[in-house]
C-alpha cells in the first residue's frame, strides 16, 4: 500500500439488521485496528449458509457542534473501492456499492471505504463519531466500529501533498471526482513535465466533463501550450456553457495563435456566452486577433439596426470592445459612422463610453487611437442624446487642443439644454483654469432655478478664484 495511508483493519462484529431486530454473532475474526484518517479497510466473513451481496455502503455520523454558518472545509480523500461524500451533520449517508460484492457462505471479502467529510455551515469547533455502513441484499445492515474526527483533522489532511503513486492510482479511479482531485495535485507532484503532459492529454479525452475541464485548467496553469489545439477542438464541439467557459479561459492563458480562429468562432456564435471568448481574445494581445475580429463589424452590421434584438446588439458591443481595446486605427471609420448614424442608440452610446474608459480624466490624452476619434466625438457632441454629448465633452476637454478650441466646446456646453452638461462644462472650466469664462458661469448661476445647480456653479467659481 501507499506510504501515505496506514489503513485500518476492522474485523467486524455484526449486530444490527435492517429490520431493527437485534441479534448477536460470534466474531469469525478478532478485531484489530490502527489509527488512520478518513478510511476504513474492512474484512467481512459471511457466517450464513448461503451467499449474500454487498449492495450499498455508507457512513453514519454522530456530530457535535453547530452548523448554521456560511462556510466550512472539504478534504482530499484517500483512494478506496467505495467513496462516500457526506455532510457531517447528516446522520446517515448511503450510496450504491458499485460494483456490488458477492460473499459466499463461510467465506470472507475485503473492501475499502473512503469517506469525505464536508462541514459547510460549521460554526467553530466540531467533531464527529464516524462509522462505516454495510447493507446486503438480504436486508442486513451493519456498522463498523467508529472513529472520531475533528475540524483540525480535516484541515490537516486537506493540506497534505499526496505521493505520486497515489495520484497515479486516483487518475485511473472510476470516481470522476477523485480523478479531478488527482489532477489538481499534479502541479505539486514530483512527476516530470513530460509525464504530466501525457496525463493531461489523456484526461482531455475523459468521458466526464468535470475531468476534461480540470485537465484544461491544469494545462493552462502549467503552461502546456502543446495542448492548446486539443482544448480548442473541445471548445468547438462543446454545447455546455460551463465547459465552454473553462476552455476559453484556458486558451486565453495559453495564447496559442493557432487557436484564435476557434475563439473568434465562439465569439460570433450566439449560442455561446460571448464574455469568455472576448476575455480570452483580449488576453492574447496578438495582432491576428484584430485581423480576425474586425471583419465581424461589417459582417454583423445588421445587429445594430433599430429593431435588432437586445441579444444581437449586446453581442455586437462585445465585438467592437475588442476592436477598441486593441486600439485598431483602421476600424475608426466604421466606429465613427456608428457613432454618428447608428439606428440603435445603445450602440452609439456604448462606443462613446468605451472610448471614455480608455482615458484618465486627470491626464491629457496622448493615446493615438482616442485622438484619431476626435471628428466622431465632435459629431457626438452635437447628438440629440444627452449621454453621448456628456461623454464627448469630457473626452474632448482632455485632448491636447488649443485654448480657443476648448473654450468653444465649453461655451457650447454652457448653452446645452441638459443641466448636467451645463454643470459639467463649469467643472471642466475650473479644472482647465479658464478664468476667461468666469462671467459665463456667473450668468448660469444667476439664471438657474436649481439649488443643486447653483451649488455646483459656486464650487467652480471658487476654484477659479471668484467669490460666489
Amino acid at each position: 500500500m501507499n506510504k501515505l495511508f496506514i489503513k485500518i483493519s476492522l474485523y467486524l462484529v455484526l449486530i444490527l439488521s435492517v429490520t431493527g431486530n437485534s441479534y448477536s454473532q460470534e466474531p469469525a475474526l478478532k478485531t484489530k485496528s490502527e489509527k488512520s484518517r478518513f478510511f476504513f479497510d474492512i474484512t467481512y466473513k459471511n457466517g450464513d449458509k448461503k451467499s449474500k451481496h454487498l449492495v450499498k455502503v455508507g457512513i453514519r455520523s454522530k456530530v457535535y457542534g453547530e452548523f448554521r454558518c456560511n462556510s466550512g472545509p472539504t478534504v482530499l480523500f484517500p483512494i478506496a473501492d467505495y467513496i462516500v461524500k457526506f455532510h457531517v451533520s447528516q446522520k446517515e449517508t448511503i450510496i450504491d456499492a458499485d460494483p456490488p460484492v458477492e460473499i459466499k457462505s463461510d467465506e470472507a471479502a475485503r473492501f475499502t471505504i473512503s469517506y469525505v467529510p464536508i462541514a459547510i455551515g460549521a460554526c467553530g469547533l466540531w467533531s464527529s463519531e464516524v462509522s462505516g455502513i454495510l447493507i446486503f441484499d438480504n436486508g442486513e445492515k451493519v456498522y463498523t466500529d467508529s472513529e472520531r474526527i475533528t475540524r483540525e483533522d480535516v484541515t490537516r489532511f486537506s493540506r497534505r501533498t499526496p505521493e505520486e503513486s497515489e495520484i497515479l492510482e486516483a487518475l485511473k479511479h472510476r470516481d470522476a471526482d477523485l480523478r479531478v482531485r488527482a489532477l489538481k495535485q499534479l502541479s505539486k507532484s514530483g512527476l516530470d513535465k513530460e509525464a504530466i503532459e501525457f496525463i493531461l492529454k489523456n484526461k482531455l479525452d475523459d468521458q466526464k466533463v468535470s475531468v476534461r475541464t480540470e485537465a484544461a485548467k491544469v494545462a493552462a496553469e502549467m503552461g502546456f501550450k502543446s495542448l492548446a489545439k486539443k482544448i480548442a477542438l473541445l471548445l468547438s464541439n462543446s454545447q455546455d456553457g460551463a465547459e465552454i467557459a473553462v476552455y476559453c479561459t484556458s486558451l486565453g492563458r495559453l495564447k496559442d495563435a493557432d487557436t484564435i480562429d476557434t475563439l473568434v468562432q465562439a465569439l460570433n456564435n450566439l449560442k455561446v456566452d460571448s464574455f469568455y471568448p472576448k476575455k480570452a481574445l483580449l488576453e492574447f494581445e496578438h495582432p491576428d486577433v484584430i485581423k480576425k475580429v474586425k471583419p465581424l463589424l461589417l459582417k454583423n452590421i445588421n445587429w445594430t439596426s433599430a429593431n435588432a434584438p437586445d441579444e444581437l446588439s449586446a453581442r455586437y458591443l462585445d465585438i467592437f470592445r475588442i476592436v477598441v481595446e486593441y486600439r485598431d486605427i483602421e476600424s475608426i471609420p466604421i466606429l465613427s459612422e456608428l457613432i454618428g448614424k447608428a439606428a440603435n442608440l445603445k450602440i452609439s452610446r456604448n462606443i462613446i463610453a468605451e472610448i471614455f474608459f480608455l482615458t484618465n480624466e486627470n491626464q491629457e490624452i496622448k493615446d493615438p487611437f482616442v485622438l484619431a476619434m476626435r471628428p466622431a466625438l465632435e459629431t457626438a457632441f452635437k447628438a440629440s442624446d444627452s449621454e453621448m454629448r456628456h461623454y464627448a465633452l469630457r473626452i474632448l476637454c482632455q485632448m491636447p487642443l488649443d485654448e480657443s478650441t476648448l473654450e468653444e466646446f465649453l461655451k457650447n456646453g454652457f448653452k446645452d439644454t441638459d443641466g448636467n452638461i451645463r454643470m459639467l462644462s463649469a467643472a471642466l472650466t475650473a479644472r482647465l483654469g479658464y478664468k476667461s469664462l468666469v462671467n459665463e458661469i456667473i450668468l448660469l448661476l444667476k439664471s438657474s432655478k436649481s439649488e443643486s445647480e447653483k451649488e455646483r456653479y459656486c464650487k467652480s467659481l471658487q476654484a477659479l478664484g471668484q467669490p460666489c
